[in-house]
């Protein structure tokens, strides 16, 4: 091998290491935003969940912003890459094109708990719109325009021209976005499979020819080796809590009383009043949800 070419591999070697490096940081990333919430991601946090080192952390991103900004540019750039791929191979096609984009919208990759949590999570925080906007907007508007587009072709298909194609697509888009964002909190075993039924019936019952017959979406099964209970509340919003010192309390959360305390490193920890028993919290929105 000549030294030209040596050198040529030597790079390419490198750079593989380091978009492997990058890749895990951003997984981690993903986890703490899952675990703490967006405001409470430390370097210190990503670099221990990643099982890197700090200064690690900082060959890679210049600041806790730019890792932020690039995660939820990973999580935008992997699931528009499959939305747009499942509207393009339909090829005109409306009916193929929604089917295959319900798919892509519950894939349990593209929509795995961790992922929902940081979209959810720069679009809930006052503070992180801007950038979420910055990143994601010009998507957002794209989707915006091929749903559009996709209820105009339905529309003509069915010979029904007295319905609104923008009233559709935003009512479309909403269930979509409604039925994400459940994701977040649900335990169902066949939630996803559940969701996309309800998504086909909803299209069944404005476009029949299209779509056939609604059906009835099947209904939620828990997993029978590790039965959940309780259901999830809502508790407070996460500023809130943080103006009143890190300390909420509810008297009534599905019949029982609760306290949540925010921990020094940012965790939210909840138990039931007044036997002090921990109770299972989860962060999505800017809001803090509780199981009880």
């Amino acid at each position: 091998m000549t030294t030209g070419a040596a050198k040529k591999d030597k790079s390419a070697t490198s750079s593989r290491i380091q978009a492997e490096r990058r890749k895990q940081l951003i997984e981690a990333t993903m986890t703490v935003i899952a675990d703490h919430g967006l405001s409470n991601v430390t370097l210190a946090k990503v670099a221990g969940e990643a099982g890197l080192t700090a200064a690690m952390v900082n060959f890679h991103f210049s600041n806790k912003d730019s890792l932020l900004l690039e995660t939820l540019k990973f999580v935008s750039d992997e699931f528009n890459e499959q939305h747009d791929k499942a509207i393009q191979n339909a090829k005109g096609d409306p009916i193929q094109a929604l089917n295959d984009v319900i798919d892509v919208q519950f894939d349990d990759r593209l929509s795995d708990p961790r992922r929902l949590t940081v979209w959810y999570a720069f679009w809930g925080e006052s503070q992180a719109r801007e950038e979420y906007q910055q990143v994601c907007g010009e998507s957002d508007r794209a989707d915006e325009a091929a749903f559009l587009e996709l209820f105009r072709a339905l529309i003509r298909l069915e010979g029904k021209p007295e319905l609104d194609p923008e009233a559709l697509s935003l009512a479309f888009q909403g269930m979509l976005d409604y039925l994400w964002q459940g994701l977040l909190v649900t335990q169902e075993q066949n939630s996803r499979e559940m969701r996309k039924q309800q998504c086909r019936a909803f299209l069944a019952s404005i476009f029949p020819k299209s779509f056939g017959k609604p059906k009835s979406a099947p209904k939620p099964t828990q997993p029978a080796a590790q039965p959940q209970t309780g259901k999830w509340h809502c508790l407070a919003h996460l500023e809130d809590v943080q103006e009143n010192n890190g300390s909420w309390t509810d008297k009534d959360v599905g019949g029982k009383a609760v306290h949540l305390q925010l921990s020094p490193d940012g965790q939210c920890l909840a138990t039931s009043l007044p036997d002090n028993q921990p109770l299972p919290v989860r962060t999505a929105e800017g809001l803090i949800f509780v199981r009880v």
